[in-house]
């Protein structure tokens, strides 16, 4: 005789299933076998049978998840479901579907439905679990969840003496769609993109959205054929993609991608390396012309990788797109430019502000006279003094904006040097004051412009971005990183902010590793960059300051210099990583990685080591950078810069 539990809140017997996927879920969980087990459950123990789970996208249209071995053919399935429950998440947005294609009897007895219920709730719990490692526009695993489901299969493929396969998948100058279309067709194309890539690896591997448009996929037991059949299916499925935009005029994007492939064990044993030889392939994908599948070669490949080491240190770019040989570096304190501590600094024309953290003063130094000419603040509790400086920014008309963290506040100086008042709450006496409303800072930490001349303002405590007009009122923009749309695993911790030349805003989640871009009005467009290894270029590890080309001009300069900025291109982001990697890495406005000025390499040519800070992008397209291991800063210029 069966065993039966009893649930109190129901005063009903329970399947012995229903406690033991219950704690599957709490303490062993494995989301697609959970959900394999639950609609193996619903098979066995009532009459229904066809069980999908779907992901809802932004579009409305459904992308079938996950499956039950009775699902009728393909032509069935795309009929509409008998039945179909929402799956809310905990915010009550509703993501997922569960839908039933088939009944052996024409009714559902009350049995079926008690099981059912039990099963929805389970349902519910798991994806809601799930949710955090899911690509919120795709539905597909994020890079935390993908890489170490990965790494599962590939641990697998070793015990089992099988092969594995990885690809990386690119759309071919999707930037060119989101600046013609909007982002609101970037996203569609992106949804179908994925749809595709998920529907041709259906019961092949696991595949996820890596960053950007650029998916992966690991496919265990995928040898060297298999792997570029698959990779070829994606390929000729994307070239069908059509969305209109403008049906009774006949437009519409038709993409088309760009495959890489790698195998284990001819290219590497490890995610990372494998990783690594995939993005290779693409990107001679990409170099061959776009929209074709690129294996990277299996003749030698630790001898290719050595060579293409030797390339990168001789200071060209193919194909990793290092930049320390088109760069060019001077340090302002061996040209007694810099006096104690630099903690951040910024250009207006000839003038150099550099914010001194030992002295607690900004320094002005004035190129044209060649000397200093002014202090600005000074170790005080005074109006006009900090407690505690810690970022700077400089005005369209020469007033310098100095965040004081301690006093929860803006300091604001004139052109002459002189104090001009503060931007931040004030009490009724019109004293500082700090708080948790609009308009008030907890620990600001850094303060930028956009290219409207409005003031940016990041602080740790509140976890947002406020916006003030370049009077100091606060506009009414709020930015909360605790509501951002792709829900990060971490809490957020901001630590700079920047902005480009069309309103965008940029902040630095440190807590996240990963850059946040926001329209105008405050929307969440996008992440950059994200957590990885040390040496993973496009990712970020101990990530400490960021910066934004708002004029266009350092885009221009690093294209002399060879690198792979799209003509036209409004910008670029400008990332610090310190600790243990010590490097700067470039994006473009859309998150294209498009090379990086790594200090390890360049320590034997300085004569030392470089531990990166606060950078800054001037209005010429050079970069001054604070070394905070040499308490120096550094002018980076590109080309002709």
């Amino acid at each position: 005789m069966a065993e039966f539990h009893f649930d109190p809140r129901t005063r009903r017997e329970m399947d012995p299933e229903i406690p033991d996927l219950q704690k599957r879920i709490n303490y062993d969980f494995d989301f697609e076998n959970v959900v394999a087990e639950i609609f193996a459950l619903l098979e066995k123990k009532t009459t229904l049978r066809g069980f999908r789970l779907a992901v809802v996208g932004r579009d409305h249209k459904k992308r079938p998840l996950l499956a039950s071995p009775t699902m009728p053919r393909k032509g069935k399935a795309s009929r509409c479901p008998l039945l179909s429950y929402p799956l809310p998440l905990t915010n009550d947005e509703v993501r997922y579907t569960f839908d039933v294609f088939a009944f052996e009897t024409p009714q559902l007895n009350r049995p079926d439905s008690d099981l059912l219920e039990k099963c929805l709730d389970l349902l519910y719990q798991a994806v809601n679990k799930d949710y955090h490692e899911r690509d919120h526009l795709s539905g597909l695993y994020n890079r935390h969840g993908f890489l170490p489901r990965m790494e599962k299969e590939l641990e697998a493929a070793k015990a089992e003496n099988q092969p594995l396969a990885a690809l990386m998948m690119d759309l071919d100058h999707f930037k060119n769609v989101n600046d013609t279309y909007g982002h609101p067709v970037g996203d569609l194309v992106l949804f179908e993109f994925a749809s595709v890539i998920a529907d041709a690896a259906a019961g092949h591997g696991t595949v996820g959205r890596y960053g950007g448009e650029e998916f992966a996929a690991v496919l265990p037991g995928h040898g060297e054929q298999e792997a570029m059949e698959l990779a070829e299916a994606i390929r000729l499925k994307t070239e069908k993609i059509k969305v209109w935009v403008d049906k009774a005029g006949g437009k519409f994007v038709a993409p088309t991608c760009s495959v890489g492939v790698s195998l284990f064990p001819g290219h590497g044993s490890d995610v990372e390396t494998l990783i690594h030889f995939a993005d290779l392939a693409l990107y001679e994908a990409k170099n061959a012309g776009r929209n074709r599948v690129a294996l990277y070669p299996l003749d030698a490949p630790e001898a290719r990788l050595t060579k293409l080491k030797e390339t990168v240190e001789a200071g060209e770019l193919e194909p990793l797109r290092d930049l320390e040989g088109k760069c060019k570096i001077l340090s302002l304190r061996g040209r007694d430019l810099v006096p104690g501590l630099p903690l951040a600094v910024a250009v207006d024309g000839p003038r150099l502000f550099m914010l001194d953290g030992q002295a607690k003063t900004v320094h002005l130094y004035d190129g044209k006279a060649k000397k200093f000419v002014a202090d600005l603040g000074g170790p005080g509790e005074g109006p006009d003094q900090f407690e505690g400086p810690v970022d700077l920014a400089v005005t369209a008309d020469g007033r310098a904006l100095v965040v004081d963290a301690p006093s929860h506040v803006v300091k604001v100086f004139g052109p002459d040097g002189g104090f001009q008042g503060f931007i931040g709450g004030r009490d009724a006496d019109g004293a500082p004051m700090f708080g948790y409303v609009k308009g008030t800072f907890n620990e600001p930490v850094a303060v930028a412009l956009d290219g409207e001349g409005r003031v940016l303002v990041a602080e740790r405590m509140n976890r947002r971005v406020q916006r003030f007009t370049a009077e100091g009122e606060f506009d009414g923009l709020e930015i909360p990183l605790d509501a951002v749309d792709v829900a990060p695993p971490y809490q957020p911790d901001p630590r700079d902010v920047a902005a480009d030349g069309g309103g965008n805003v940029y902040v630095l989640d440190a807590g996240n590793s990963v850059v946040q871009k926001f329209d105008a009005a405050g929307a969440y467009v996008r992440s950059l960059g994200g957590p990885g290894p040390a040496g993973d270029a496009g990712r970020f590890k101990g990530v400490v300051a960021l910066a934004v080309d708002r004029y266009g001009a350092l885009a221009s300069r690093l294209r002399e210099a060879g690198a792979a900025v799209p003509a036209g291109a409004p910008g670029v982001v400008v990332t610090v990583e310190a600790g243990d990697v010590n490097r700067l890495q470039f994006f473009d406005v859309d998150g294209t990685y498009l090379g990086m000025v790594d200090f390890a390499r360049l320590a034997e040519k300085l004569g030392r080591s470089v531990r990166p800070g606060r950078v800054t992008v001037t209005s010429q397209g050079n970069l001054y950078l604070v070394d905070q291991e040499g308490a120096d800063v550094l002018q980076l210029s590109f080309a002709g810069g």
